[in-house]
C-alpha cells in the first residue's frame, strides 16, 4: 500500500499534537521549577528528564504511526506544534504560574493546619515536655561549648617543658 495524502496529513496532525502536548508538558516542568526554586543541579536534572521523555515519545510516535520511518518533516510539525503550544497557551501558563503557585501554597498551608490543630490539641502536653527536654539539652551543649573556649597555656610557663627558650638580647640605644 502506497503513501495516501490523508495518511500524510493524519500523521502530520498527529505529530503537531504530540508537539502541544510535549509543550505542555515543559510547562509542567517549568511550573516545578518556579515552585520549588530548584538550584543548577536540580535544572539540570529535570532538563534532561524532560529531553529523555521527549526523545521516548517521538521515538513511540514514528514507530507506531510511521512505520519506524523518520522523516524530518514529522519532526520539524512535531517541533511546530510545541512551539504553537509554547508560545500560546505556555506564555499565558507561566505569567500566572506564581499566583498559581501562591494558591497551591496557601491551600496546602491551610489542610496542613486543619491536620496539624487536633495534634497541637491533643498533643500539647506531650510536645511541651519533649520542647523542654529540647531546651534543657541546648542549654548544656551552649554550656558546655563555653568550656571548650579555654584557652591553652603558654608554651613557654609549661612545666613539663624542660628546654627553655633562649633569652633575647635587649637592643642597645644609640647615644
Amino acid at each position: 500500500m502506497g503513501i495516501t495524502i490523508s495518511g500524510q496529513t493524519g500523521l502530520l496532525i498527529s505529530a503537531a499534537l504530540l508537539g502541544f502536548m510535549l509543550g505542555g508538558l515543559y510547562d509542567v516542568f517549568r511550573f516545578i521549577r518556579v515552585a520549588t526554586r530548584c538550584g543548577r543541579v536540580g535544572l539540570v536534572f529535570l532538563d534532561i528528564f524532560y529531553w529523555l521523555i521527549c526523545s521516548i515519545a517521538t521515538f513511540v510516535f514514528i514507530l507506531l504511526e510511521n512505520e519506524g520511518k523518520i522523516r524530518f518533516l514529522v519532526l520539524l510539525v512535531e517541533a511546530l506544534g510545541a512551539a504553537l503550544y509554547y508560545y500560546t497557551i505556555g506564555a499565558i501558563f507561566i505569567k500566572r504560574a506564581e499566583e498559581i503557585d501562591r494558591a497551591v501554597k496557601r491551600h496546602v498551608k491551610q489542610a496542613g493546619k486543619a491536620v496539624m490543630g487536633p495534634v497541637r490539641k491533643y498533643g500539647g502536653e506531650a510536645f511541651s515536655k519533649i520542647s523542654n527536654s529540647c531546651n534543657k539539652a541546648y542549654r548544656n551543649i551552649k554550656k558546655d561549648s563555653k568550656l571548650l573556649k579555654i584557652r591553652l597555656k603558654v608554651k613557654s610557663k609549661m612545666m613539663y617543658n624542660l628546654i627553655q627558650p633562649a633569652k633575647k638580647p635587649k637592643p642597645h640605644k644609640k647615644r
